[in-house]
């Protein structure tokens, strides 16, 4: 009986709500309110999209019919013009069987929405279909962070954004490993090794590694798959190093190899 009683307190309270934001319409303007105001007004209260809008006499009183595009479906829509109440509601499309709205921006401007909203640069914009409703889906990064927005295409209006999480960072796959690198490296330089480092040159993957040796500082290249090395001296006095004794231990590591 309570539950039943409040439900009733409920309605009513609904109704009252809507017959008074009715009459505050009407206040303003006088005897008839004014499409603009009024469609807005239902909008406000309905959502979705009023797709047309027509003023008829029924009984003696003027109403105003409409035309409601909404994510669950096509709605017929009945506004008194005087009070702003709604007079009769009525599903006449289901949301699977309505088109989606007409575009009124373009890609371009999807586009420039999404970088005001984000302050980042667009990656993609693709256009697409949302719960009956022509959508556009932009991306874009700012930094490492990555946005997912979706857009109306009909109004501009951000349906959705939602932060996208970082692609995974995927590491090469080597025959050779650092320590590996490092221990060929001092093969050809002896010393203390400073750094080694994994590098990409040119689709090919070789370790860097720098060495300081007696004669000087050098950089030590070996081929990630075929262990094959290469020297780089950064002192003048280190230049009188030979190609012919290079060539000679790399063979002998390919012997090894094999």
């Amino acid at each position: 009986m309570k539950k039943k009683k409040a439900g009733w307190i409920a309605g009513l309270t609904a109704c009252i709500l809507i017959i008074a934001a009715g009459f505050a319409l009407a206040m303003d303007y006088g005897e008839r309110i004014p499409e603009d105001r009024i469609t807005s007004a239902a909008v406000e209260r309905y959502g979705g999209k009023i797709l047309s809008v027509g003023l008829k006499n029924e009984n003696g009183r003027e109403v105003y019919i409409m035309l409601l595009r909404h994510p669950r479906g096509e709605y017929q829509l009945a506004l008194d013009a005087e009070t702003g109440s709604t007079v009769a509601l009525k599903k006449t499309k289901n949301a699977s069987s309505v088109a989606p709205a007409p575009e009124t921006i373009t890609e371009k401007q999807a586009g420039s929405i999404a970088t005001k909203r984000t302050g980042g640069a667009i990656l993609s914009v693709e256009k697409g279909e949302l719960e009956g409703r022509a959508v556009y889906t932009v991306r874009t990064r700012s930094g490492s962070n990555t946005t997912e927005l979706k857009i109306g295409a009909a109004d501009g209006a951000v349906i959705s954004e939602q932060a996208l999480p970082a692609p995974e960072q995927k590491k090469p796959k080597t025959v050779i490993s650092e320590q590996e690198a490092r221990t060929l490296a001092l093969k050809k330089v002896k010393g203390t090794v400073i750094r080694s480092r994994l590098e990409e040159n040119d689709d090919q993957y070789e370790y860097q590694v720098t060495i300081q040796s007696g004669k000087g500082t050098a950089d030590v290249y070996v081929h990630a798959y075929s262990g094959k090395t290469s020297i780089s001296w950064n002192d003048d006095d280190a230049d009188d190093e030979t190609d012919e004794s290079e060539n000679e231990q790399d063979e002998n590591e390919i012997d090894e190899e094999d």
